[in-house]
């Protein structure tokens, strides 16, 4: 059994804060990824990557532990059926994410929190371009903030329709 550390670069949602510079998230995702090579997880995961210019920052931190970082992106469809990062405010191409995510130290490249109907999309997209392991977890019922209403789950045989 492997343990993963799990680093996510999502800090919005804190309305009238200002965000976070550069140089605090480089400090603030250093730190998180120091803390879990110390407490003995045995991977890195990047979770929910979606914002290209933070993905860099977090994935490095991850990197210079020396422990296995496996990047998880994250996509939704545009208005017009094409697959993007999964920022609402954005509609920037899914594959720039995936530029970045594709570095040197990375081990794995997967999909997650993406809707089930596109995460086949996105992993084809990542096939294309990173040849190492990939992996997917997508979602499973709806999100209404602050929790997952599972009423409408998919059953493991529609997943693999997926």
């Amino acid at each position: 059994m492997a343990v993963a550390g799990s680093i996510s670069h999502w800090t919005e949602g804190y309305g009238g804060m200002m965000p976070p510079s550069t140089q605090e998230l480089t400090d603030v995702f250093g730190e998180m990824a120091t803390i879990l090579a110390e407490a003995g997880v045995d991977l890195i995961l990047l979770e929910m990557m979606y914002l290209p210019q933070r993905i860099g920052l977090v994935a490095a931190a991850a990197i210079e532990t020396g422990l296995p970082v496996w990047a998880g992106l994250s996509a939704r469809s545009g208005s017009n059926g094409e697959l993007l990062y999964f920022h609402q405010g954005q509609d920037i191409p899914f594959t720039e994410a995936l530029e970045v995510a594709n570095r040197p130290g990375i081990s794995a490249i997967g999909v997650m929190h993406t809707g089930s109907p596109i995460a086949g999309s996105a992993l084809a997209e990542i096939r294309k371009r990173f040849d190492g392991p990939t992996y997917a977890y997508p979602d499973s019922g709806t999100f209404e903030m602050p929790n997952w209403r599972f009423d409408d789950s998919l059953t493991p045989e529609k997943l693999a329709d997926y």
